[in-house]
């Protein structure tokens, strides 16, 4: 007589559940290795189903089985198990929930996706998930612990490199050797700091990226630091402590040029610590500070539907592809073209990068 082997299947919960013919049926009891199934929706259903399995070598044996007043559903069988699996690489992988996602449903059948819970949910649950096995936020700076877990990569190198604080400011650099190794073969640096992914505590997270991989390179970040202020001091802090880390490990850090947003205090503390280093404008940057000064202006419907209006207001961000020497004469030739709604826009584009403060920072020939 062939023996029908049940699948084990564990619940939201991580509790057993096996599948029966197409049911889920939870655990009611066992005595030793005899165990006692029932619906999972004996309540909702006032399902009476049930069944009696034999724990035989790790695998449950099927010894009986009552019929249940519904109909099995085979897909929802299909959707715990690609739960689980999410809910098992959320909690020991740190793939992004999108990618984890999208690698747990590919195989599923076509015709079970509809019964998936949303990618938006999906993504809370594993954010729930990985919460869950971190510490609690902390309320103070003194009270900042980073577990070792968090404080090393995945292969083992030391990444927290250092703790500063100074004044009332603290900042942690994360960075390992082989990144400093890594500046210091890069030409430039590409530096920014973000706001939304940043614990309690810190005013920024910010990064130094730079080329990987000579002719083939990619442009990856290498130093992430947890900065509770954005003043000039805390850039000069950071960038001292940065040729520190480098002197340690026997690594020059001098890029032939930077380049950063429009942050003034970041500039100025750059020019002072790489004295020898060329620093530029993002031309990103550029174009969403010009863009926001169009919105705030009242000009951003305006711009979307007229092309001729838009084009000319690009002719500004155009200016930034031109030599530094030249760029004040163009910017007057230009100039009496631009559409008389935009005076406020060009205004502005004049006061602050033609001949005021960001023409003086770079006015050492540094600029583009």
């Amino acid at each position: 007589m062939n023996q029908e082997i049940c699948e084990l299947v564990k619940s939201a919960q991580g509790k057993p559940k096996i599948n029966v013919h197409g049911y889920l049926l939870v655990k009611d009891k066992n005595n030793g290795n005899r165990y006692y199934w029932c619906c999972e929706f004996r309540k909702k259903y006032n399902c009476n189903g049930r069944a009696i399995t034999d724990l035989e070598n790790e695998n449950h044996i099927l010894v009986s089985f009552k019929e249940h007043s519904h109909s099995p559903e085979a897909n929802r069988i299909e959707v715990v198990k690609t739960l689980n699996i999410i809910k098992e690489s959320a909690s020991h992988t740190h793939d992004r929930p999108v990618q984890l996602i999208q690698d747990a449903v590919v195989n599923m059948h076509q015709s079970s996706h509809s019964y998936m819970p949303n990618k938006q949910a999906l993504g809370k649950q594993i954010s729930r998930i990985r919460n869950k096995n971190l510490p609690p936020q902390p309320q103070e700076l003194e009270d900042i612990e980073v577990p070792i877990e968090l404080s090393r990569t995945i292969n083992g190198e030391s990444f927290l490199a250092k703790e500063v604080e100074f004044g009332e400011e603290k900042m942690m650099i994360f960075c390992t050797i082989p990144n400093l190794q890594y500046l210091q073969d890069a030409e430039y640096w590409l530096m920014d700091g973000t706001f939304k992914t940043v614990p309690l505590l810190f005013q920024q997270m910010y990064t130094i990226h730079a080329p990987v991989g000579g002719e083939n390179a990619r442009v990856l970040p290498l130093v992430y630091v947890l900065m509770t202020g954005r003043s000039k001091v805390c850039y000069n802090q950071l960038f001292q402590e940065l040729f520190r880390l480098g002197e340690a490990a026997s690594v020059t850090l001098n890029p032939s040029f930077i380049i950063t947003d429009f942050e003034q205090a970041a500039i100025h503390a750059a020019q002072d610590e790489f004295t020898s280093c060329l620093h530029k404008g993002c031309f990103f940057h550029f174009c969403q500070n010009l863009w926001r000064k169009i919105q705030a202006s009242g000009l951003a419907i305006e711009y979307g539907s007229d092309e001729e209006f838009s084009i000319k207001l690009r002719y500004l961000t155009a200016l930034a592809f031109l030599p530094s020497s030249d760029i004040p004469n163009a910017f007057d030739q230009i100039k009496p073209l631009m559409p008389s709604s935009a005076e406020a826009v060009v205004q502005y584009f004049e006061d602050y990068y033609i001949h005021g403060t960001v023409r003086r920072v770079f006015r050492n020939g540094t600029e583009n």
